[in-house]
């Protein structure tokens, strides 16, 4: 990639893959704008404990600046509807989480999955059959915008198709500055899925 002179490179595999390629791409001198989906992120990339107060990692400063494509708004930003009661149930039950999308994105499957159950036990039917009845029937269901707002319908396919991007940051909690909040692409709109 470096002698064809690509200057994006999108990462779609694991942090400890994406890590050990932008690692290597950076002691050969090689350093494009580094776009990685959403499973190759994490916060333990940068430091040794996710967060501010732990030992950079060997790749945090060729990752300062990659862009990563999200599901999850930026930690801390109380201008998310929903952010203010995240944070007081995760200061009251985990006071010791570092800031962490894939926390934030538990948090909120909980919360759909609630609601599932809560339909299923309305329909008097906790069968497997029973509760993909109630997943199919729940129809949308709001986040606050910690993440997307997702639709669920006997169609399946993604219950949403929005993404966001977010900018390696040291200064910003768990490392991420959104600079492109939740958006739907043309294409993600049109895209069709079987079964």
């Amino acid at each position: 990639m470096k002698n064809a002179g690509a200057q994006y490179v999108v990462v779609t595999a694991i942090p400890t893959a994406a890590a050990t390629l932008i690692r290597t791409a950076a002691a050969i001198g090689y350093h494009p704008q580094w776009i990685l989906q959403g499973p190759a992120w994490s916060e333990y990339l940068m430091t040794s404990t996710g967060d501010a107060s732990g030992k950079p990692t060997p790749v945090e400063q060729a990752l300062e600046g990659a862009w990563v494509l999200g599901f999850a708004a930026a930690w801390g930003d109380t201008s998310v509807p929903g952010m203010s009661q995240f944070l007081a149930i995760q200061k009251q039950y985990d006071p010791a989480q570092v800031p962490d999308g894939y926390f934030m994105y538990g948090y909120c499957m909980a919360e759909m999955e609630a609601k599932l159950l809560a339909k299923a036990i309305a329909a008097n039917d906790l069968t497997r059959a029973g509760l993909l009845k109630a997943k199919e029937d729940l129809g949308t269901v709001s986040f606050g915008g910690l993440i997307p707002t997702a639709t669920y319908t006997p169609a399946n396919g993604p219950a949403d198709r929005q993404t966001d991007i977010g900018i390696v940051d040291t200064t910003s909690p768990g490392f991420l500055k959104i600079m492109a909040p939740y958006f739907e692409s043309a294409v993600a709109r049109t895209m069709t899925f079987a079964g």
